[in-house]
């Protein structure tokens, strides 16, 4: 064997043992949403741990820091016209043709 084969694989043994080492470390995360730690109750969670919604925490989180956002009933009366306009042009049989 050459040197630099002896060095090649001396170096790749001890990258893969150091990445093995570190890489058994478990680290307790906390649950985080959108950037920040939240404290949520066991019953919320799937058995895996995961967070199954969390639609409106978020949306009480955006209202506190920006007072002027719509709310979600205001959201949803400027929606619906959009989508009764979209509904009756399909209705027609109005689209948009692509080319």
């Amino acid at each position: 064997m050459k040197k630099i084969t002896f060095n090649l694989f001396s170096f790749l043994f001890l990258t893969l043992t150091t990445s093995v080492c570190f890489g058994q470390n478990i680290k307790e995360k906390k649950a985080q949403q959108f950037g920040r730690q939240i404290e949520v109750p066991s019953q919320e969670r799937t058995p895996s741990g995961h967070i199954r919604c969390y639609t409106s925490e978020n949306e009480t989180f955006l209202k506190s820091t920006n007072p002027q956002r719509e709310s979600i009933l205001e959201f949803e009366n400027w929606l619906s016209p959009l989508i009764d306009q979209i509904r009756a042009d399909r209705a027609a049989g109005r689209n948009i043709q692509a080319v």
